[in-house]
């Protein structure tokens, strides 16, 4: 019983020499066997040819992000997307791996040791894990890592030490966690940061020194408690794309967005904006997307958009209430001429008031309906007239005819009432002096 046994081992032996063996073909080139053997269950691995080795052919291939890039699927990577984790299983990954996808797993803590081994890492996707912390190590330094993904976890705070390990980091999206407060020298280890995506998070209060050293690419601070156009961003001459929706930001002051001539796009919806100032894109020379809808914007200086790019101009303004009157009329001839110029610009917004111009849409009106009535203008002329003193004055003199009137009122009421007695009083006078001269 025994020998068959080790007759039955010894014939499975060859059995997997013969197909693991390396075979030769016609032209003498070798086949080997794939590099990764070693897979986590539910997980998908490829080479750096993107050839999957597994799952096995003919099984059913882990669930792939479908909003991942192609250009992520180009080196050795793994996918474990939805594969029911609960931690990284590290020993399972082959050191020499580039890519790691981690994505909508349950992996509530990071231990950025863990992940020493992966010398050739560029890419960490760790997006929707539950992620509360993430424990920072000071002798973890992956050089290669240049795209890290934290977004949609429950982080509540990231510093200098937990970026540390990523000298070479570009791309950090770490947008919908529980962030509250950016420390200063955040990203002290990472100059090379050049894509950043921050917001929305619930931050208090917003402070953007962390931004000081960082000539950024890409930047999104959506819902920030963003107060005003943060002061550092004017500084960044390679910025092409800013997100500030979604904030409390009152007002766009000149030069906020000079001399980023790199700048293609602009997001300001749903702020509480009131006023831009005339040159507040100055210098924004490439700026063709401005959205600007669900403000609370009443006019716009004729020349606020002169300039910005000279074709293709794209500016949201919808949700506004604009008041069609006289004071938006050099805006509308800027739209008008701009139109003629260029057919594909698009600069439209609706009307708000007077309520002749309501509901209307600016490309269906002409810049001669853009006036002010008479009585407008005059009321606005009356109101600039009083100031304080002559206010002061009127009111005294108010008083005064008031009092006049009512003691003359008075006097006319009492004669009428009483003017009989004073003539009987009266004549008993006179019959007394006459008495007396008797």
């Amino acid at each position: 019983m025994e020998s068959t046994s080790s007759h039955v081992r010894v014939i499975v032996g060859v059995m997997l020499c013969s197909v693991l063996a390396p075979l030769q073909d016609v032209t003498g080139q070798w086949f080997r066997p794939p590099k990764f053997w070693s897979c986590p269950q539910n997980c998908s691995c490829f080479d750096g040819s993107g050839i999957q080795h597994w799952p096995l052919p003919g099984s059913t291939p882990a669930r792939k992000d479908p909003t991942r890039s192609l250009w992520m699927e180009k080196n050795p990577r793994v996918e474990c997307i939805g594969s029911g984790l609960t931690r990284i299983p590290v020993e399972e990954i082959m050191d020499d791996v580039e890519m790691l996808f981690m994505s909508s797993n349950n992996i509530p803590k990071i231990s950025l040791a863990d992940l020493k081994k992966f010398k050739n890492l560029k890419v960490l996707n760790l997006k929707r894990n539950k992620i509360r912390s993430i424990i920072a190590d000071a002798d973890t330094t992956l050089t290669n890592v240049t795209t890290l993904t934290l977004r949609f976890n429950e982080i509540a705070f990231l510093s200098k030490e937990h970026f540390q390990s990523f000298p070479n980091l570009k791309y950090l999206s770490i947008y919908h966690n529980h962030i509250t407060t950016l420390p200063g020298d955040m990203f002290r280890f990472n100059p090379y940061l050049n894509r950043l995506y921050l917001g929305p998070n619930p931050i208090k209060s917003f402070c953007d020194d962390f931004l000081e050293e960082l000539n950024l690419k890409r930047l999104t601070l959506r819902n920030m408690s963003l107060t005003a156009v943060p002061p550092s961003i004017s500084r960044m001459s390679n910025l092409v794309f800013v997100d500030l929706s979604d904030n409390q930001i009152s007002e766009v002051r000149n030069n906020s967005f000079s001399p980023c001539k790199s700048l293609i796009r602009v997001i300001l919806e749903n702020n509480f904006i009131t006023s831009i100032e005339e040159n507040a894109f100055n210098g924004a020379t490439s700026l063709r997307t401005i959205q600007l809808s669900e403000n609370r914007l009443t006019s716009l200086p004729g020349g606020i958009l002169s300039n910005v790019s000279v074709e293709r101009l794209d500016v949201e303004l919808w949700e506004n209430e604009f008041f069609c009157d006289c004071s938006l009329k050099d805006f509308k001839i800027w739209v008008d001429q701009r139109n003629a110029i260029d057919p594909t610009t698009d600069v439209r917004f609706r009307c708000s008031q007077p309520m002749r111009m309501r509901n209307k849409y600016s490309d269906d009106v002409t810049s001669d309906d853009f006036t002010c009535q008479r009585k407008n203008v005059i009321y606005k002329e009356r109101k600039t007239i009083y100031t304080g003193e002559e206010m002061a004055i009127a009111v005294m003199l108010t008083f005064l005819c008031t009092l006049l009137c009512g003691i003359v009122a008075w006097r006319c009421t009492f004669k009428r009432k009483y003017g009989h007695l004073l003539r009987y009083a009266s004549q008993r006078d006179d019959y007394g002096d006459m008495e007396e001269l008797q």
